[in-house]
């Protein structure tokens, strides 16, 4: 009976840890390393480099570059501070927010069960902003969010990816290696149970119509889905 207590009392601990803090963050070579070694990966990096070993190593350097090139790094203490800038900004240029409390709630038990995806309209470079600065100030793990490569910039892009931002080439064309790796990561992430969150606009509104849907990212999220029939 004290086994059982334990054990019940150490599950939901980690699932409350999770809420807040999110998975463990794995060191970013470790993670590459598990990306690469996925069946999808392998397939393509094979199939690109016709059997041939040096062919398939310089295929493989390819795809670890392209992962490093994606890949979010998070780091807990640049969010705290991230935070705490971001609320003190938006103090001084707004009188107030508005926030669903109960919606909040929510999505904090939702995020109890399974993935969160968060699919916000993207009508200005403030929405991404104030999302990830609701759920920090309410003791809920930041999103990953999918952001274009012309916001990987220095010294911003950085900061960006510390803080939770994993970057997309503006145009894929017809690079296969790019597609799989891109895939694998996304199904890597829902896998791992971090929360997204992406526009399925893509692109920024300048106007503040809403633009039509790509389903890319939102077709590889339900795929991840679709391995794992057991979590919400």
């Amino acid at each position: 009976l004290v086994r059982r207590t334990i054990y019940v009392l150490l599950r939901r601990l980690e699932r409350e840890r999770r809420v807040v803090v999110g998975p463990v963050v794995k060191p970013s070579d470790r993670l590459v390393d598990e990306i690469v070694r996925t069946p999808r990966v392998r397939k393509v990096i094979e199939e690109l480099a016709c059997d041939g070993k040096p062919e398939k190593l310089i295929v493989e350097a390819r795809a670890r570059a392209m992962l490093r090139e994606i890949s979010a790094a998070l780091e807990p203490d640049v969010i705290r501070a991230m935070g705490v800038a971001m609320t003190q900004v938006f103090r001084r240029i707004y009188e107030g927010l508005e926030i669903d409390e109960e919606g909040v709630e929510r999505l904090k038990e939702a995020s109890r069960k399974g993935t969160l995806v968060l699919l916000p309209s993207h009508k200005s470079h403030i929405d991404y902003l104030l999302v990830s600065l609701v759920m920090f100030n309410h003791g809920m793990q930041v999103p990953l969010i999918a952001a274009g490569d012309n916001l990987a910039f220095f010294p911003l892009g950085s900061l960006f990816r510390r803080c939770g931002a994993f970057f997309i080439r503006r145009k894929i064309g017809g690079d296969r290696l790019y597609s799989a790796v891109l895939d694998a990561y996304m199904h890597k992430i829902v896998r791992e149970g971090y929360s997204i969150e992406f526009f399925l606009e893509v692109g920024r509104s300048r106007t503040g119509k809403v633009l039509p849907p790509k389903l890319g990212l939102l077709s590889m999220v339900v795929d991840a889905a679709y391995e794992l029939p057991t979590r919400p």
